[in-house]
């Protein structure tokens, strides 16, 4: 749950390649993160795998009036997510 004036951000990334698994052990909180427009940086805090199809799903806590947003992962190109339209409370 998010304090107020947060909402969780979850994104569901399929495998492109390699397994869900591999791309899993590269997913810490100080390697995966989304920096919003205004810059700030939040890391992963909560990360599964799902194997059959491959897919990860992702979750961050970022601010409530941020709609647009860069996800960052090592070894992978960044991924723009604009506009988010509806965040979870």
């Amino acid at each position: 749950m998010a304090e107020a004036g947060y909402r969780v951000l979850i994104i569901w990334m399929k495998s492109q390649g390699g397994s869900s698994s591999e791309m899993l052990d590269r997913a810490t909180p100080d390697q995966v993160s989304v920096v919003s427009e205004d810059g700030s940086r939040t890391g992963l805090f909560s990360c599964s795998i799902d194997v059959s199809p491959p897919f990860v799903t992702l979750a961050f806590v970022v601010k409530e009036s941020e709609r647009n947003f860069r996800v960052v992962w090592p070894g992978n190109p960044d991924v723009h997510l604009s506009p988010i339209l509806y965040l979870i409370p």
